[in-house]
């Protein structure tokens, strides 16, 4: 029955077992998706592209991975056009400022998101000179332990 959790944490899959997945994010019914350790941008572009068509996805944790500015600017193109998700954990990654900016202006358009973590990220040293931007979100954005 559906819906169901998908949940990976500490698995490293190799890219071809993705493949697999990435097709099964397609046709299931997934509200919950876990995947953490060892997740790189590849794989977050692989992820983010197959969710565009899921529409029952509400709660993706990516934490704990290895995804940089180019995963990260491949999720914010998920944010922006995703009408399901409601929860978002990216923190402990190699998130920087391109890829911060790129999530902050998919935040102006996504109306669903509630909560996106982006703690123990790159983004912590650049967060402060891109508030103009950000200071809309701070309701929706974790970065230092506590919602702003």
């Amino acid at each position: 029955s559906y819906p169901f959790k998908i949940c990976f944490p500490g698995v490293r899959l190799h890219l071809s077992k993705l493949d697999n997945l990435e097709e099964s994010l397609k046709k299931k019914f997934i509200c919950n998706l876990g995947l953490g350790h060892g997740f790189d941008n590849d794989a977050a572009i692989k992820i983010s592209n197959a969710l565009k068509i899921n529409s029952t996805i509400k709660t993706i944790d990516l934490s704990g991975n290895e995804i940089g500015n180019k995963g990260a600017i491949a999720i914010s193109d998920l944010l922006k056009i995703n009408t399901t998700i409601k929860n978002s954990d990216l923190s402990d990654n190699e998130i920087g400022a391109e890829g911060s900016i790129a999530i902050g202006d998919a935040l102006k358009l996504n109306t669903t998101i509630e909560k996106i973590n982006l703690k123990l990220n790159l983004v912590q040293v650049y967060v402060f000179t891109y508030s103009k931007t950000m200071a809309c979100l701070y309701n929706k954005i974790s970065i230092f332990g506590s919602n702003h």
